[in-house]
């Protein structure tokens, strides 16, 4: 039987990463909502404005983020029928390494 073998350091280190970006993000959303309200004259509803900017933005990404992808790159499914190697071949080291078979996407290129 085979061993699973899986890099937790990077596993940790992507999540390590993610949640940075997502301080940054929101440090960044909140010095604007600041920045904007001091202007105004009520940094409070600078701050309320971009805590409830940074939820509904953060809410698009997590839900339709890979949908608005997938359409901004025109990419089309792998299908056992138009590519019939690369779908085997995805399915084949899914079942290898005892995962589900992922989805994937081919990205037509014009150069």
């Amino acid at each position: 039987m085979a061993e699973k073998l899986v890099n937790f350091d990077e596993i940790r280190n992507n999540n390590y990463k993610s949640f940075l970006l997502f301080v940054f993000f929101f440090g960044l959303i909140f010095g604007l909502g600041y920045l904007i309200g001091w202007i105004w004259g009520s940094p409070i509803v600078g701050l309320i404005m971009a805590f409830i900017f940074g939820v509904i933005y953060s809410l698009i990404a997590w839900f339709a983020g890979a949908d608005m992808l997938l359409n901004l790159t025109q990419a089309k499914p792998v299908t056992k029928q138009q590519y019939p190697y690369l779908y085997n071949t995805i399915e084949g080291l899914a079942l290898a390494a005892g995962i589900p078979t992922p989805k994937a996407y081919v990205i037509d290129e014009q150069r």
